[in-house]
């Protein structure tokens, strides 16, 4: 019963870091119509970033977390306005976009920080017990701070004026152009938001793990799953889908082997799909 306690908690805790890292690929695959698969070296740059502030300047933990988020989102920006702008529902162009992306980012991480394995300094050090189920306190710290930046999220689409701009577009651009909402702006902005949560995830696995120039791809193919499972451009899909994979994931280490943890989460996926073949939340956005 402990195990099972204690699985089921590290898969939540692995669940809302892939939320952080599925929503990005969510948002601009429903806004741009593009696969961004250099995605995932946001993450990294956002695990790299934090170890740069935390090591460098020493700043404490929270504020290099914040400054991270803050300098790949303008970083995001950035690429979207002056790469991503001009391959919009252009899948081709944008994907080889997106893999050269994966090459310059991880070439340059490798130049600017050596090709050795960094740790970000984390918050906490220390274990908690309660039962028997014993955590690392960071551990509970990332789950809980991941989970409020989830949240925090789903109340910006869903009752901001921004938020609601990102959805109209999402769901017909001509229209909320004819509306007065600015697309680039609103793309832009969309683009941005997820790359600082792509930075968030990349802070939470660092503190967690180690930090590599080669450390976003695994997350970004558990998030190509969980938007799949979820349902193309539906966020409460990709909510729902990011916390079952990382029990998936969680529960298939523990009980079977770390080496089939990633078997058992694709047959969850392949059966879900032959069921619903939309995904869980159809083609919501």
């Amino acid at each position: 019963m402990i195990q099972l306690v204690q699985q089921l908690i590290n898969g939540l805790i692995m669940g809302s870091i892939y939320g952080l890292v599925a929503l990005g690929v969510t948002m601009s695959f429903g806004l741009m119509g593009i696969v961004n698969f250099a995605h995932g070296a946001f993450v990294m740059a956002g695990g790299f970033a934090a170890y740069y502030f935390t090591t460098l300047y020493d700043m404490p933990f929270l504020l290099a977390g914040a400054a991270s988020m803050a300098v790949i989102a303008l970083l995001g920006l950035a690429v979207e306005r002056f790469t991503f702008r001009f391959a919009r529902n252009e899948p081709i162009n944008g994907l080889m976009i997106s893999i050269g992306l994966i090459y310059v980012m991880e070439n340059a991480a490798v130049l600017l920080f050596g090709p050795d394995n960094k740790a970000i300094r984390p918050l906490f050090s220390g274990t908690v017990e309660f039962g028997g189920v014993v955590l690392a306190t960071q551990r509970i710290f990332v789950f809980c701070a991941s989970s409020l930046l989830l949240a925090l999220f789903y109340l910006y689409v869903k009752k901001t004026r921004s938020g609601k701009a990102m959805r109209a577009v999402a769901e017909n651009a001509f229209a909320a152009r004819l509306m007065g909402i600015g697309i680039d702006r609103v793309i832009g902005l969309a683009f941005a938001v997820g790359c600082a949560l792509a930075a968030a995830a990349g802070v939470a696995l660092g503190s967690l793990f180690v930090v590599t120039a080669h450390m976003g791809a695994a997350p970004l193919m558990k998030a190509f799953v969980i938007i799949t499972l979820g349902g193309f451009g539906s966020i409460r899909g990709a909510f729902v889908a990011a916390f079952i994979i990382g029990l998936v994931d969680s529960l298939a280490a523990g009980y079977v082997s770390s080496a089939w943890a990633d078997i058992f989460g694709y047959i969850v996926f392949v059966l879900i799909l032959i069921f619903r073949p939309k995904g869980l939340f159809g083609e919501g956005t």
